[in-house]
């Protein structure tokens, strides 16, 4: 029984190299030319590296147009070829092959190409912010010496640029509520009062006082204060903060908070009436 396609090849007299089709004394030959088809095979591997070699900017400029001119008929053909195992095997060798002079060839394109990379790249950012999120989460994980040693030079090389910095964050909006919340948390630890919340969880409670104290309506000098004194076994959380001046949180200090504002010249319902509303219903 025949294992080959009889509609393209056919056993007939074998050739003058001798190649012996499954030792019948015949050669394998293509039914439309009739040449065997190993002589074909043998002739290709000699005479195709010279051919290409003698004609390689002739053949690569007659490639790229007949790419052009069936782009979409080939992109096809490319997307298809691609899913198959021995795509996917090809690839995986020629890139370890020739690991290094791909990279300097991305290098240089991505060079070339800056402006495109970085649209291209902010793109992909915004329309997949769970995977990079993730992603970068995982590799800091598996990463963590690594990053902190990173991070130690670079801070140590670049020592006076983050010292400058650093002082124009401290004068900025959030840059006052990141040290309140150190200094608070800080003071709350000892006491082991603190339940963990954020810089922006105190952005979000000042705004909801739109900037002023709490109790006053003051916007000069504002400090975090607890409703409920650490000292008086008071939780350091954003459930028991609001934002209050620093005459108020002083005059205040640790007393019961109703009783101390009720004495003060200042005191208002609406304003009482908030507090109670943004704080004692999420206790």
């Amino acid at each position: 029984m025949n294992d080959f396609d009889t509609s393209k090849f056919v056993l007939a007299v074998i050739c003058k190299r001798n190649y012996d089709w499954n030792q019948t004394r015949q050669s394998l030959r293509y039914t439309s030319t009739r040449q065997c088809v190993e002589c074909q095979k043998a002739w290709g591997k000699e005479y195709r590296p010279r051919y290409y070699a003698e004609n390689q900017d002739r053949l690569q400029r007659k490639a790229r147009e007949y790419h052009w001119e069936n782009r979409d008929k080939r992109l096809e053909q490319m997307a298809e070829y691609s899913k198959t195992e021995s795509a996917k095997a090809s690839k995986i060798k020629h890139r370890e092959q020739n690991k290094d002079s791909l990279n300097a060839k991305t290098r240089k394109w991505r060079e070339r190409n800056a402006e495109h990379v970085s649209s291209y790249n902010q793109k992909h950012y915004q329309e997949n912010l769970e995977y990079h999120k993730q992603r970068s989460q995982k590799y800091r994980q598996d990463n963590q010496d690594k990053i902190s040693t990173y991070e130690k030079n670079r801070r140590q090389q670049n020592r006076d640029f983050f010292i400058s910095i650093n002082r124009v964050y401290r004068q900025t909006e959030h840059g006052k509520l990141v040290r309140l919340l150190n200094e608070q948390q800080r003071k709350a630890r000892k006491c082991n009062a603190y339940i963990p919340y954020t810089a922006n969880d105190i952005k979000a409670r000042f705004n909801q006082f739109e900037y002023k104290c709490a109790y006053c309506g003051k916007q000069e000098s504002l400090t975090i204060d607890h409703v409920i004194a650490i000292s008086k076994d008071g939780k350091d959380c954003i459930s028991n903060i609001i934002p209050a001046c620093l005459s108020c949180n002083s005059s205040k200090y640790n007393r019961e908070v109703y009783t101390w504002y009720a004495q003060q010249s200042f005191f208002d319902e609406k304003r009482w009436a908030k507090i109670q509303e943004l704080l004692f219903d999420e206790v």
